[in-house]
């Protein structure tokens, strides 16, 4: 089957920037302050520690890490509708790799925790094993437990699920 076209839209909160219907994010071209062209290119996408892509990009001249999920959600789809401020992942349950318009969606927090269940029994995950347990009162010590390496539990879960890669 032939692959459908590749469309740009500008992403409405990263002027400048825009994500395409296969999951890209992209720069345009632009005027320099001393009067230079630079042409837009393709960003390259690196993983999170949780295993979602994620870009640099540059707002208000300030530097910027944006999801690639959410960038393209934004562009195709638009805001987010009032009480739906989350993105699904849908109907794929791999979210690191599922940056198409047409697997994503706006969704409030019970349905993407519901899914994270989900997705996390079908992986034969118990829902709780990758949350960090809360702060005790008055040790100051973050909640994220660090084995010696310094890798977090969540880190050694995506580690399993990847083969090896910490995403890192």
């Amino acid at each position: 089957m032939p692959q459908p076209t590749e469309q740009w839209k500008p992403i409405p909160d990263a002027p400048g920037y825009e994500a395409s219907t296969h999951g890209r994010i992209r720069s345009t071209d632009r005027t320099l302050r001393d009067g230079r062209k630079a042409a837009g290119q393709i960003l390259k996408p690196r993983q999170s520690n949780r295993g979602y892509w994620q870009v640099n990009i540059r707002a208000d001249g300030k530097p910027k890490t944006i999801t690639v999920h959410r960038a393209v959600l934004l562009a195709h789809a638009g805001p987010p509708p009032p009480g739906k401020p989350h993105t699904r992942h849908w109907p794929n349950d791999d979210p690191a790799d599922n940056r198409w318009p047409e697997n994503l969606s706006w969704t409030d927090a019970a349905t993407n925790e519901a899914d994270k269940i989900r997705r996390e029994r079908r992986l034969g995950y118990v829902a709780a094993v990758h949350r960090p347990s809360p702060t005790p009162a008055g040790n100051g010590q973050s909640p994220k437990r660090r084995t010696k390496a310094g890798h977090s539990r969540w880190s050694r879960i995506v580690a399993k699920i990847t083969g090896g890669r910490r995403g890192h």
